[in-house]
């Protein structure tokens, strides 16, 4: 059974804007999460930085890839 093409190109957009929507979302909280935690705010965007560093490196190796040729074939 082949899948709707319509379907998975809503939820391979849903995932690749997630990622976005989420550092949106974290990045202005950045002052108040320095102040629960009692550090600078140098600290806390050192969390984002290894976030877009490791993040990216460890997609690919979970079999993104696969996943984007399986959609173009189709």
């Amino acid at each position: 059974m082949r899948p709707d093409n319509l379907a998975v190109a809503l939820l391979l957009t849903a995932l690749v804007a997630f990622g976005a929507i989420s550092t949106d979302l974290y990045l202005p909280s950045l002052p108040a999460i320095a102040r629960a935690f009692a550090t600078d705010s140098a600290e806390v965007q050192l969390t984002l930085s290894v976030f877009r560093r490791v993040s990216p490196p460890a997609r690919w190796s979970m079999g993104r890839c696969p996943t984007v040729a399986a959609v173009a074939r189709s």
